[in-house]
């Protein structure tokens, strides 16, 4: 099982962290924000709600089993009390009574039902495990999203930033005639251009955020994000991942309760073909009779037996609910193979994400400190005037893609250990 308190993994590389836009806005960790949302989730809630159904079920069926007891009482009033030889009868008729009945024999419908009850509880409690997990999967994955929209919009802004000091450096050298109005115009557009870039940056930012809110059921639009995305290397192999899924997987253990709690309703409805016995006692008394003297005192009378019920014939409907119910559990039965085979491929999509981002973020690591000193060159170069501004321009966009490029496959890689974490119903992906 998932847990809520999921720290952001740490890592070796240097990479800027999400800058707080407000001292005064709070600022919410990927552990607080798992908790967050496990609190508000009204799924979850609801989740919960139907393990104490399936408690309240346990109970009901255990009902059957013990001992019942039903009192009773009357009262009636005649409109002519009844003339007697010496005496007058009485208007006010009472009486009052109690029984007991206790279930002896059932043909094991009723311990069938029990089993079938407790059986819905284990189903119900992973079925809120999973709901538990497929929340944290989903603030995690969210939760790296919205860092990476973050990095991206700076990336922006910085390549925007980088161009309106070109823009400046094209304009001294202009008005000193070194450099000509082609490519002052050319450093003013590229600078036009630019602003639409960091504006689409910013809507996917904000796009990002809204999404992540209402993941985590926050109002307040003042909140930050503390976190970053870097690199933490995990080592896991296939097979063994596909044996952690099929032990965790919550579902896997839910479909396998729902199984259980269909043979158990089997047995149940096939324990209806035998007789129900009961034993039975009670107790009553009554005033006296209205052609009796008004002070005659109550009278009193008990007895006990067995009752036995037995339905034996019914045009078949037992046998046909017996053959709908089997049928329905080799449904389940398909359904179960049906739900490995897509927990696999869930596990080996996740694995495969992983290790393809992993081999981009190794790479890009370079690409990006290579094209920063590219890029510090390049600066350095055009105002010496020994870069042409093509060669300025390929510089700078050879930096904005290579940190895109390193930013993606950091998003990729976190999500798909958050996505691996999932799909195994573990946060231990290596076994010692």
């Amino acid at each position: 099982m998932l847990h809520a308190a999921t720290d952001v993994p740490s890592g070796t590389n240097e990479v800027p962290q999400l800058a707080v836009v407000s001292n005064a806005a709070p600022a919410y960790t990927l552990t607080d924000c798992i908790r967050m949302g496990l609190d508000r989730s009204l799924s979850l809630q609801n989740k919960m709600r139907d393990q104490a159904i399936a408690e309240s079920k346990i109970k009901e069926v255990r009902s059957q089993l013990l001992p019942g007891i039903l009192a009773s009482a009357g009262y009636n009033r005649l409109d002519e009390a009844p003339i007697l030889e010496d005496t007058q009868g009485s208007h006010d008729q009472y009486s009052a009574s109690a029984g007991l009945s206790q279930l002896l024999y059932s043909g094991g419908s009723v311990s069938a039902a029990l089993k079938a009850a407790r059986e819905y509880r284990r189903y119900a409690l992973y079925d809120t495990e999973q709901r538990n997990n497929a929340i944290i999967r989903d603030i995690t994955t969210s939760f790296y999203d919205l860092l990476y929209t973050a990095d991206a919009l700076r990336v922006a802004q910085e390549s925007l930033d980088q161009w309106k000091r070109f823009e400046e450096q094209t304009q001294v050298k202009f008005q000193n005639g070194t450099s000509s109005e082609f490519d002052l115009l050319s450093a003013q557009v590229k600078v036009a251009n630019e602003k639409p870039q960091v504006i689409a940056a910013q809507n996917q930012h904000d796009l990002a955020r809204e999404r992540f809110k209402n993941l985590i059921y926050e109002d307040d639009t003042d909140f930050t994000v503390q976190g970053e995305l870097r690199y933490d290397p995990v080592h896991v192999e296939l097979e063994l991942l596909y044996r952690l899924a099929l032990e965790n997987r919550p579902e896997l253990q839910s479909m396998q309760s729902l199984i259980g709690m269909q043979m158990q309703d089997i047995r149940a409805t096939q324990g209806e073909y035998f007789p129900r016995l009961y034993a039975t006692a009670s107790y009553q008394g009554s005033n006296p009779p209205s052609d009796a003297p008004v002070d005659d005192e109550w009278k009193w009378h008990w007895n006990a037996g067995l009752a036995l019920s037995w339905d034996i014939l019914d045009g078949g409907l037992r046998s046909s609910q017996v053959a709908q119910k089997k049928l329905a559990v080799e449904n389940s039965r398909s359904d179960q193979i049906d739900l490995v085979r897509a927990i696999k491929l869930e596990v080996n999509s996740a694995y495969l994400t992983l290790m393809h981002s992993r081999e981009v973020v190794l790479g890009a690591k370079d690409s990006v400190h290579l094209a920063q000193k590219a890029m510090d060159i390049a600066d350095v170069r055009y105002k010496n005037g020994l870069f042409t501004y093509l060669e300025y321009t390929d510089s700078n966009l050879s930096l904005t893609q290579a940190k895109l490029i390193h930013y993606q496959a950091l998003k990729a890689y976190m999500q798909a250990v958050a996505q691996l974490q999932y799909a195994c119903g573990t946060e231990n992906l290596t076994r010692d």
